[in-house]
């Protein structure tokens, strides 16, 4: 899944009623070839406020992103997007996009 994408999966959960939803993706280092963070997690909040904020253990987690336009903004995805950003890490390949429910689960 490429970032356009990605972000529609999260507009359409949100379109569900879902508060916060959970990107899968690998990261990789800009002199790397295999991902050296395999299988890392982004939260996107899709409320204001959601219900289960309080379930969060935020270092399970890359990211905590505010919103679906922080998300937009702040994540790169690509090699080329990274090199213009300046950035040693990008997200290489995006698995699912999901609901959050809880990390004391």
């Amino acid at each position: 899944m490429n970032k356009t994408q990605t972000i529609e999966q999260l507009k359409t959960l949100q379109a569900q009623g879902c508060q916060i939803a959970n990107v899968i993706c690998d990261i990789t280092g800009t002199g790397e070839e295999i991902p050296c963070y395999p299988k890392e997690s982004f939260l996107v909040y899709l409320t204001d406020e959601p219900d289960n904020e309080d379930c969060i253990i935020g270092m399970n987690h890359w990211a905590v992103c505010d919103s679906i336009r922080d998300f937009r903004k702040s994540v790169i995805f690509g090699l080329s997007a990274a090199r213009k950003a300046y950035c040693n890490y990008y997200v290489s390949k995006v698995y699912c996009v999901k609901e959050f429910k809880s990390d004391f689960i």
